[in-house]
């Protein structure tokens, strides 16, 4: 299997799609890939209690992936859980993305839980790894 070329965004191009990006819901999603390299069902099978705000760090323990239609959570590629620091600039549009998905839980009723998703299935297009392209693109 031949393997793609891959040409990152350079500085510029990074910071003009985050600028481009800040008011979607899931710029907190964005800012995680661009700044940390995480993968597109890492991203997706993040949970609350995988993300430390305080002491910055992250543990990657799992991926979402989608097969004949059904989300289901895996291990990370190559089994690799680890936990990695987490550079400032992402710690605010997380707190920030934390607080909307309060607020929107208890607009529905629904209790929040520390265990949940960052990105929620339970919406159209929430949580399904297709919903990141851009972040898959992974370039120009």
């Amino acid at each position: 299997m031949k393997q793609r070329d891959i040409s990152p965004w350079t500085l510029e191009e990074t910071l003009t799609f985050l600028e481009a990006a800040r008011r979607d819901p899931l710029y907190a999603a964005f800012v995680l890939a661009v700044a940390m390299g995480l993968r597109r069902g890492e991203l997706v099978g993040l949970r609350w209690s995988d993300v430390d705000l305080d002491n910055r760090v992250l543990h990657v323990r799992q991926q979402t992936q989608r097969r004949r239609g059904t989300l289901y959570d895996d291990d990370p590629k190559s089994r690799r859980r680890r936990v990695i620091p987490m550079p400032a600039l992402c710690i605010a549009p997380l707190r920030w993305h934390r607080l909307r998905q309060r607020e929107a839980f208890a607009r529905t009723g629904v209790a929040w839980d520390e265990k949940g998703y960052v990105l929620p299935r339970g919406r159209p297009a929430g949580g399904a790894p297709e919903r990141l392209p851009v972040v898959h693109a992974g370039g120009r």
